[in-house]
């Protein structure tokens, strides 16, 4: 394509502290910004062999997701479909800014981004639906380790989930994290630990060591570290508490889970949060109760099952009741953002003192012995 444009070299920060584009766009191999006066122009026709061909496999990567969010946006207009493609293929671009602020003033941004959450309920969703499908078949059941089928088919699922997301950094940490689970049953052992996201961190590093001083890289595995501490040193009592007893009790439980997650995450991510965005959510534990069982249990396995539908061009079956879910989820992110008082600016956090909170959670959470408690000084 060709068009007239005006380029200048990147800017850089607008205040002491503020988002640094410069590094940003370095690391993306971007070295200008600009805007264009009027419309592209294409240079050579479509289907014109004469023409170079680049891209290669990313190229076709990102055509296949921007064909999956025009086929999901013909099915839910708006922001509905917005967070539909969001949640499939990673693009956000359709989605209000009135709905994406309503997600962050009420604790909910981390459902619009693919991440542990997501792939998850997404691996665990095809596993039993594998392994319950085999199981239905005796001559299958019988003969093979449908356990261990189960588990393949679902790293392939992931893969692809992936693939189709973006891959953000969330992403691969929740990939690498949930595919060491899944090849664990390979190979018959099973064990979430700290040692799995030591594993992910690492291999996000090694593929983008600038990672580590962006947000993303910080309240993804704040967030995580976090919850695998509690977890290991109580994880076995809260089970016994919450998810005994009847049916009522049981929910009661699941729900009292998710509000126990939700608080070790906010903990586990909010000084990052006042570093970069400097202001903190009170009410996201209540927006999270109500939320997450309803991505749980309806939104994201309705998104796996109109993935599957989608190349017999029978996605809107699944898509519509989708639908339903993403907009019981919009309803609760506007009402609890509107909640007074809900949302708190903070001043902002110098860098020595982000360190020193980091430091102080990663000596609370990675130690095992009573010296670890020096970490909440």
């Amino acid at each position: 394509v060709s068009l007239k444009a005006m380029l200048y070299p990147v800017p850089g920060q607008t205040l002491p502290g503020a988002h640094d584009l410069q590094r940003a766009l370095y690391f993306a191999q971007i070295g200008g910004v600009g805007y264009s006066y009027g419309g592209a122009r294409r240079v050579t026709p479509p289907g014109d062999d004469t023409a170079p061909s680049g891209g290669g496999w990313r190229q076709s990567l990102l055509a296949l997701r921007t064909a999956v969010t025009r086929r999901i946006t013909a099915v839910l207009p708006g922001s509905t479909g917005g967070v539909a493609a969001a949640l499939i293929a990673g693009k956000r671009g359709a989605i209000d800014d009135g709905v994406t602020e309503a997600f962050r003033n009420s604790g909910l941004s981390h459902l619009l981004a693919i991440a542990g959450l997501h792939l998850g309920l997404v691996g665990a969703f095809v596993f039993f639906a594998v392994r319950g499908g085999l199981a239905l078949i005796p001559p299958v059941a019988l003969r093979y380790p449908i356990k261990k089928i189960a588990a393949a088919a679902t790293l392939v699922v992931l893969f692809c989930y992936l693939m189709l997301s973006g891959a953000a950094i969330p992403t691969e940490r929740a990939f690498v994290m949930n595919g060491v689970v899944f090849a664990a049953i390979l190979i018959d052992r099973l064990r979430i630990s700290m040692r799995i996201c030591a594993v992910a961190a690492a291999v996000v590093l090694l593929l983008q060591p600038e990672s580590l001083i962006g947000v993303s890289f910080q309240m993804s595995f704040g967030a995580v570290v976090a919850l695998i501490a509690v977890y290991e040193s109580w994880g076995a009592r809260l089970g016994r508490l919450l998810h005994r007893g009847s049916f009522g009790r049981r929910a009661l439980g699941y729900a009292a889970g998710v509000a126990v997650t939700t608080i070790v995450v906010t903990l586990g991510t909010d000084p990052f949060s006042i570093y970069h965005f400097h202001k903190i959510v009170l009410y996201s534990p209540l927006a999270n109760i109500v939320a997450v069982p309803i991505s749980a249990l309806w939104t994201l396995p309705c998104g796996v099952i109109a993935c599957l539908l989608m190349p017999f061009g029978l996605e809107r079956l699944a898509l519509a009741p989708m639908g339903w879910g993403i907009d019981a989820t919009i309803w609760v992110a506007e009402h609890v953002s509107a909640i007074p008082g809900n949302v708190w600016s903070t001043p902002r956090l110098p860098m020595a003192g982000l360190a020193s909170v980091a430091l102080g959670g990663l000596w609370l959470c990675l130690w095992q012995g009573k010296w670890r408690r020096w970490g909440l000084v």
